[in-house]
Order: C-alpha cells, then structure tokens, then sequence
C-alpha cells in the first residue's frame, strides 16, 4: 500500500540480579515493576560446543502468556524478565529440545545435561512416492494430555528430544488428520514413526508445496488484484458491497485474474456493537461464484479504514490482546474468530495478519523491534493454528519488504520474520517503478526460497501515468515469476474509475484496462 545433525543441546542460563532503571532491557511486561529485573542468558550449542546458528529460542511466562519468540544468528539470548518462572522452548529447525522450565528469581546458572538433549523421537511425513510433505504439521502430548511440541517441517521430518514416558504423536497435512500413533518412550531409547500421504489432499484448497503452490496436486500460481475495498461500505474508500459493487467488479475482471486480495478488518464485521459476518459471507459466495480465490488481511499497519489507528511498538507487545477504537475484541480474539469461521472456506488462500507490518514507523527503530515482532508472529501463529486449529490455510505476516522504514523487518530482519514457525507464505511489495527485478525483491526471493517457503508479490505497482506501464509491468511479472515469485498481484483496483484518496490514484486498474489482458495471459 503505498506511502509512504542431530546434536544435543546445551541451555547455559545465567540470571543476574539487575537494577531495573533506566537501561534495562526491554524484556520486562507493560505495567509490571521493572525495579529487580533479571537478565536471562541462553546458549544453544551443538555436542561439539559451537553454536547452533539461527536458533529459535521461545520464552513463555508460567500463565502461557508468551514473553519471547525468535532466532539468533550465533545461537545466543539475552533477555531482562522479571522474577518468576519461565517455559524455555529451543529449536534447530525442526528439531526441538527438551522444553524446560527455570526460575529466575534468585541467581544461578543451569546447564541442561548433553545427554539429556538427544533426540529420542524421529517423525516422518512422506507422499507416497517417499517425497516429503513440506511443511507438514505435527503435535506430541505427554501422558497427561499436555502439549510437548506443536510445529512444522519444511522438509516433513522431525527429530525431537523428549522425556521417557507415553506419548502420542499426530499428523496433519493441512487440516487432514493423518493419523495418530501412541509411542512408548519408556520401553525403548529411540522411536522413529512414519506418516504417509497416499496423494496431494484431494480437495480444492491452496496448499503450499516447498517454494510453489498448488490446488489438488497441480501447480497454482497467483495472478491477482488488489481490491482492497471489497468488504467497503463507503468507509474504506467506494462503497462495493451495496448496489452489487463487488460482483461487478469481478465480472469486469472476468478470466483476467484468479485471486483478489482484500481487507477484512474487525469493524467491516460489525453492526453497531454486534459482530455481523453477512458482508464476508456474500464476499466469499461471490468468489466462489466467479472461482477466484481470497487473501484476507486482517488488520491494517496504517490508521486508513480501522479505528484502531497506526500500529505501534506498544500495540505489538500488548496492545494487540487489548480491544482498540470501536473494535468489539481484541486483533488476537478477531484474528481467532475469522479463523474458526472461515476454517473451512477452500477460496480462502491465505491469511494474512497485517497489511505491511512494522513494530514502528520512521528512522529510529527500537532495539528489539525485530524481536518483538517475531513473538507477535509466534503468538498470532499459536492463535491461528493450535486455538483456532485452522492448519488447512497458509498464513501470511503481511510485509512491505526492502524498507528502510520498516521496523522489525530490516536486511536480515525480513528473513527471520519470516521463519517463524507457522508463517507459511512470504510476502513483499513492489512500487519501485520500471525496474523489473529490484535488488531487495531478488533478495527477498532468495531469502524465502532458503526457507523452503513460497513468495507473492502482494502488491505491484506500476504507475497508471507511466508511458511505459504496460511493458514494465511485463518485465516485472516475467522476471520475478521467473526469479521464483509464486505469484504477483497488481495494486490496485478501481472500479468505477475513480481515483484513490492518500495519494493512490497513480496506480488504478480500471475496466477495461490492458493490465486486465495482460494478467489473463499468465
């Protein structure tokens, strides 16, 4: 939108009593005493005492309220928490350590034992062929029913270190349940299980496979328009829900485009203070009527169509369990909802958080801007995929990509955002004029592509008073697919014509528009 190796583990955790004044690190909770903070030090290392490289480290308060979530590149944490008691959760990949609890309210240093870290519990996922299921889905709970370890692989293979005992494992691809298996890790030092899918799930959905995308099997490359107002009633620019607004802009689109991405913030889904779903139940009737497929973001970075106003730091540690402006419920509470109702929509391809996410806006980013918004990211994932138990849709962050101003998702930054376990799909937006490929899209590219994760371009725009726009539009769809884009979508609808306050009026696709012939040829 423009504007703008196996190895074992070693946890070396050293809590320090620390003065909390001035200078100490953000760690501690919104409105907590921050007098007698402690500064909690954790190193993951392999057998040979290296560091595991970009480990993920999760820190989770006793009440399951999650504190930390996030990678560093030499396998060490710092953080300043209060005293209390702290789940630690690290993970090399998809190998996962023993969790562990530690309590940081006195000074001491634990060192998990090297043996105590080997992985005794080896998960395959495989199509038939033997090939992976990338990105498949696994839970362990313990005898008591207790959750050990809930993640995904992007290549369906996971090694696990957990404690002796009962255990139950289950597997999904998607939301289909493959199986689920009971192992006795008492009886034996090491079990290994295999899942096998006997196909692609037969179904009409969008499934992510590694760095592309496919529906029932075959290949699925997004050739897609914003329109962002779908779900408008006049608030969020012109009005499409009334008078057939919609529906006639996806007859006018016709063949030429196969997805529309839209808002579906909170207070579209309101009558007064009652929730009210009838705009985006008919929103979704129509895309199933036309067979295009949807991607939902859900709340908006920016103060444009939310009263919620533009996201800061503070709205990204806590503000977002809190409800803002004339939202009924908090985003993570809206966030669940539309999961648990939409679970089973197949023209939902994605869900995506946030329309250009950024902890905070401007050149003065905060220190842990990118650490607080990967355990945003963890936090929403947790909400999506374990409370909501929506597994069968991607889900997306939400990224501008390549913006200096863009807190939390700088250089290196974009990279771990996106690595978080859960995001499926990777995003970023092009406005950088008739450049076909600019340096920071072949980076982003490249960077998602490492992650074994599929890309879209979720905005592209190209100048409607550029000379050149049909042809620099060309290039830029034929080198970034060819670069390895899952699929692009063009910024931005405009229905009737008429132009885009906030200064989007230089980027309309208009009925009839040569854009339209164009997409339809991809």
């Amino acid at each position: 939108m423009p504007r703008r190796h196996r190895h074992a583990v070693h946890a070396l955790v050293a809590a320090g009593l620390a003065v909390g004044a001035a200078g100490c690190s953000g760690g501690a909770l919104r409105g907590e005493p921050v007098t007698v903070d402690r500064h909690l030090s954790v190193e993951v290392v392999h057998d040979d005492g290296t560091p595991v490289r970009w480990a993920w480290l999760e820190i989770t308060r006793a009440d399951g309220h999650p504190l930390f979530a996030g990678h560093a590149e030499d396998g060490t944490f710092t953080r300043a928490l209060p005293p209390g008691s702290y789940l630690l959760r690290a993970f090399d990949g998809a190998t996962a350590f023993p969790p562990r609890t530690v309590d940081v309210a006195v000074d001491r240093d634990v060192r998990l034992a090297e043996g105590g870290a080997a992985e005794n519990l080896h998960v395959d996922v495989r199509y038939a062929d033997g090939s992976p299921v990338a990105f498949a889905w696994i839970e362990v709970y313990d005898a008591d029913g207790r959750a050990v370890f809930g993640g995904n692989a992007a290549r369906g293979s996971f090694d696990l270190a957990v404690a002796p005992g009962e255990h139950r494992v289950r597997a999904f691809a998607g939301a289909r349940i493959l199986g689920d298996r009971g192992v006795d890790l008492s009886a034996v030092a090491d079990h290994a299980v295999r899942f096998v899918v006997s196909a692609d799930p037969g179904d009409d959905y969008v499934h992510a496979r590694g760095v592309a995308l496919a529906v029932d099997g075959q290949p699925f490359v997004v050739r897609g328009l914003d329109v962002y107002n779908a779900n408008s009633r006049g608030g969020c620019w012109t009005d499409l829900v009334d008078h057939d607004g919609f529906e006639g802009s996806l007859r006018s689109i016709g063949s030429s485009a196969n997805t529309v991405r839209a808002w579906f913030f909170q207070e579209m889904a309101q009558t007064g203070d009652q929730r009210d779903w009838s705009v985006f139940d008919r929103t979704f009737a129509l895309a199933r009527r036309y067979g295009v497929r949807v991607v939902a973001t859900l709340e908006n970075e920016w103060a444009d169509c939310n009263s919620a106003g533009e996201k800061s730091s503070a709205w990204y540690r806590d503000g977002y369990r809190h409800p803002q402006g004339r939202q009924l419920v908090p985003y993570r509470d809206w966030v669940k909802e539309f999961a648990r109702r939409y679970a089973d929509e197949s023209q939902l391809l994605a869900l995506q958080l946030m329309n250009e996410a950024s902890d905070a806006n401007g050149a003065a980013c905060p220190d842990d801007a990118a650490a607080v918004l990967q355990t945003w990211a963890a936090d929403m994932v947790s909400a999506v995929k374990s409370d909501a138990g929506d597994r069968r849709h991607l889900l997306s962050v939400g990224t501008v990509g390549g913006s200096p101003a863009s807190c939390g998702t700088r250089g290196d930054e974009w990279k771990a955002l996106h690595a978080v376990p859960g995001i499926d799909l990777c995003e970023y937006h092009d406005y950088q004029g008739g450049t076909a490929l600019p340096a920071s899209v072949q980076a982003h590219i490249t960077e998602c592509t490492a992650l074994g994760k599929p890309i879209l371009a979720g905005e592209l725009g190209v100048a409607d008073d550029d000379p050149l726009r049909l042809a620099h539009a060309r290039a830029k769809i034929d080198a970034q697919l060819a670069a390895g884009a899952a699929g692009l979508i063009v910024w931005k609808w405009a229905a009737s014509g008429v132009r885009a306050p906030d200064g989007d009026a230089a980027y309309n696709v208009v009925p009839g528009d040569a854009l339209l012939t164009l997409l339809s040829r991809y």
